[in-house]
């Protein structure tokens, strides 16, 4: 819901009653979900810095459960900050195991941020392969948020990769954004919006580009997710 300092606040609080307890496991679950926040926010050097040090406490404490999320975070920080190579082994290692833990839980947000590391390296049908994955197992395993975030990202990726598929990647975009809306997952929502813009403004509709990047970017600066407000700046020069 994007309160963000109620978030911070409380996994503050959590992080210091844990490492005051001394147990590792517990301080690494803590300094995960504190790396999310600044990851969410796009925070990456901050999210980098919590998200390791949470790996080597989880290690060190033998809590290897929550393992493949670190690494999933881990590669979708990478992916954002331009690291391609290390979002992709981060990811991959993610998805294996997860894999060999038995454990179907949030598989579609793995599989959904390694399809933009492919699409950022210019893979398209590698991308559209891990995305329609992504949908599949959150469909499959009744994960709404990851099913509206696997709409968004395949729209993202048709569209990029075919010029005449203008359609369907619009409707892939608004489909996953009315299921986000419905969750009131604001952040994902704003994203889908610059998706939506970034589609618009790939296709040349000037004006109904900068709608939704307006959309996208007053959604942004009330969240104070600062990353995302730049990189819609950017959009728009």
């Amino acid at each position: 819901m994007a309160d963000f300092l109620k978030l911070k606040l409380f996994v503050k609080k959590l992080l210091v009653v844990h490492v005051a307890w001394g147990h590792l496991p517990s301080i690494g679950g803590a300094e995960l979900y504190y790396g999310f926040f600044f990851a969410l926010k796009g925070e990456g050097s901050s999210a980098l810095q919590y998200l390791k040090s949470s790996l080597k406490h989880l290690e060190e404490g033998g809590f290897f459960v929550l393992l493949p999320l670190n690494f999933a975070y881990l590669g979708w920080v990478y992916q954002f900050l331009g690291e391609l190579e290390l979002a992709r082994n981060h990811l991959q290692k993610a998805i294996k195991m997860q894999k060999d833990l038995g454990n179907p839980f949030m598989m579609s947000f793995f599989y959904n941020e390694l399809s933009m590391v492919h699409l950022d390296s210019g893979e398209f049908e590698s991308a559209q392969s891990c995305a329609e994955r992504a949908l599949s197992l959150a469909q499959e395993n009744k994960e709404k948020l990851w099913e509206g975030r696997s709409w968004i990202y395949l729209g993202r990726i048709l569209g990029k990769k075919e010029l005449t598929q203008m359609d369907e990647a619009k409707e892939n975009i608004l489909k996953g954004i009315r299921i986000l809306e419905e969750l009131k997952i604001q952040p994902w929502v704003g994203t889908g919006n610059l998706f939506l813009g970034e589609l618009y403004s790939d296709r040349g509709f000037k004006e109904k580009a900068l709608e939704n990047f307006k959309k996208a970017e007053k959604m942004f600066q009330e969240m104070g997710m600062d990353y995302c407000h730049d990189l819609i700046t950017l959009k728009t020069i």
